[in-house]
């Protein structure tokens, strides 16, 4: 995860050899290379894979149910002014059914 500018110096050799005067090296040429940034899949662990509530129980939080949530590469500065969101889907075939998903913030806490 490394962006920026380089320059490269390039020279062909060939196997011809140098023999009764002969040349197997080009001259120098010199390129200017800028390796651009892109941008990094967010990534996170889960601190629990199970939450459980009562049926009836209405809305519910969970603190720290995402641990070390990153918008990308560690200490790269092109990912730093990212929005992170979290979307939850239901398994199908599963009994719950969303009308819409529980959040999540920056943070890793769940809830309403």
């Amino acid at each position: 995860d490394a962006y920026g500018n380089t320059t490269l110096t390039i020279r062909a050799v060939d196997d011809g050899g140098t023999a009764r005067g002969g040349d197997d090296t080009s001259a120098t040429a010199v390129v200017a290379l800028a390796i651009l940034p892109v941008n990094d899949a967010p990534t996170f662990d889960l601190l629990e894979l199970d939450a459980m509530v009562l049926e009836d129980a209405g809305p519910s939080s969970f603190a720290e149910f995402a641990m070390n949530v990153s918008r990308g590469a560690p200490n790269v500065l092109n990912e730093e002014h990212q929005t992170i969101s979290f979307l939850f889907t239901a398994i199908p075939g599963s009994l719950l059914a969303l009308a819409a998903g529980p959040g999540m913030n920056i943070a890793g806490q769940m809830g309403e």
